[in-house]
């Protein structure tokens, strides 16, 4: 309705003017309730983007995977210094890999007709190319995307993990979902190795303003940690 309401063009060259720091337009619109013509409307870009995503009511799944050399440790090593009989040695990526497969399959059995899923990773920085880009979450428990899953290649052992930099390149994707929901889930064992004595701090202020500004869930799973 707002859309019908307030033009595409009002809403650009209105975006515009604030941007350049212009006098803002005095738009006109025609009243859908009671069809008279209505002035001194005051367009508010966070509101519309609000109003939005409050209407888009299907859900948006992040996830972010992590990719860095700690990951290989083993699931054993971590319980215990001596094997324990009738355990397999799985890796920490070993299990983060079927946890993933195992979200999706779920995510795709109880996904609405709008629903999303997009899949990433991460070291240092967010992967350029992203693993499993924009899908229907009803069709995204495919072979193809399975294989993609299984294709992640851990970095080399001296490439650093620096959450803050990926988190704050999800924070920016996100910003650009128009959701009513929007979920985040980080594959991690939370090995930070950021040398930035920062981060920890900022990293909670960027949490904390997923969830105020864009009312983002995020779950952290620390997946091979006893």
């Amino acid at each position: 309705m707002l859309d019908r309401i307030v033009t595409d063009d009002d809403q650009k060259n209105n975006r515009e003017a604030d941007e350049n720091k212009r006098p803002l337009l005095n738009l006109k619109f025609q009243c859908p309730r009671c069809s008279d013509p209505c002035t001194g409307y005051e367009y508010d870009d966070q509101e519309m983007d609000l109003y939005k995503r409050r209407f888009v009511r299907g859900r948006y799944t992040y996830m972010l995977i992590d990719k860095t050399s700690s990951m290989s440790a083993s699931v054993l090593e971590l319980k215990s210094s001596k094997q324990l009989k009738g355990e397999s040695k799985k890796t920490r990526f070993d299990q983060t890999k079927l946890a993933i497969k195992e979200l999706l399959r779920e995510i795709a059995l109880h996904a609405g007709p709008l629903d999303k899923v997009e899949v990433n990773t991460f070291d240092k920085e967010l992967a350029k190319r992203t693993l499993i880009p924009p899908c229907d979450a009803q069709n995204s428990n495919t072979i193809e995307n399975q294989k993609q899953i299984d294709s992640i290649n851990l970095s080399g052992v001296f490439v650093n993990t620096h959450f803050f930099e990926a988190l704050s390149a999800v924070y920016d994707i996100l910003d650009r979902r128009a959701y009513y929901t929007i979920q985040l889930y980080i594959f991690s064992d939370g090995n930070d190795t950021s040398d930035k004595p920062e981060d920890n701090e900022s990293l909670r202020k960027l949490a904390k303003s997923l969830h105020e500004k864009l009312g983002v869930n995020c779950r952290f799973l620390a997946c091979g940690i006893s």
